[in-house]
């Protein structure tokens, strides 16, 4: 199973209590859970206070927020469902539509 998390730009204490509200622990150097693999989509650094610490969250899963990212590019498109779930993740934290 996947968390999907995109949209950062660079809100660092956001993204923690994020990650942390969906059961993920810090652990050699990365937010994991056993039974979970988070997926970072993008728009991480483009503005925001924590930019250094937003990169030093996300740079142990840039595997998958490639390929997420070549997904998009070559389907040219992102799901209503991604859609949805990266409005409600904002909301949950606090962060503006």
């Amino acid at each position: 199973m996947y968390d999907l998390i995109g949209d950062i730009h660079g809100h660092a204490d956001e993204l923690v209590q994020l990650l942390e509200t969906l059961g993920y622990e810090k652990g050699e150097g990365a937010y994991q859970r056993s039974d979970r693999k988070v997926i970072f989509l993008g728009d991480f650094i483009d503005r925001g206070p924590k930019i250094r610490q937003v990169l030093e969250i996300v740079r142990p899963n840039s595997d998958f927020a490639k390929e997420i990212g070549e997904w998009q590019k070559s389907n040219n498109q992102v799901s209503p469902d991604l859609v949805q779930l990266r409005s409600a993740l904002r909301v949950k934290v606090g962060i503006p539509p």
